[in-house]
């Protein structure tokens, strides 16, 4: 189950996850089981995160940061992942059909930097649930 803590942080949006990532580098997100697709996530840092068995499907996750992450079990079904780094994730038993990437999963070093206020425009992650809470509301 994902830390409800965490997923507030996300739900903010980029600067306030960056902000939060940049003042606590020995925490590693807890997104497990997250229902995050299909979020916009361009650019994200979620390097080391947990994301088993998250479900992001159709998510934007364009040049995301996803380096480290676990992502075993996770729905990526339909996600952009072109540009993301992927160097040494966990990608066990995951769900990738249709989902679009370029194919560069080589290492590489980013810098922590603020993303620009074009990138940001103001978009705020809605509709974040736990896979818990989706079954509850009769959706599996």
């Amino acid at each position: 189950m994902a830390n409800p803590g965490h997923l507030k942080i996300l739900k903010e949006g980029v600067n306030a996850w960056f902000d939060w990532r940049v003042k606590n580098p020995g925490i590693i997100p807890d997104l497990r089981g997250a229902v995050l697709g299909p979020a916009y996530l361009r650019r994200w840092n979620l390097r080391g995160a947990n994301l088993a068995e998250a479900d992001l499907h159709a998510a934007d996750l364009y040049a995301a940061d996803l380096g480290g992450a676990d992502l075993g079990g996770v729905d990526l079904i339909e996600a952009d992942l072109h540009d993301a780094d992927l160097s040494g994730a966990i990608l066990t038993a995951g769900k990738f059909s249709g989902a679009a990437s370029t194919g560069r999963y080589s290492v590489r070093r980013i810098s922590p930097r603020r993303p620009s206020s074009r990138q940001t425009s103001s978009r705020q992650i809605s509709g974040v649930r736990t896979c818990a809470e989706r079954t509850s509301e009769g959706r599996t």
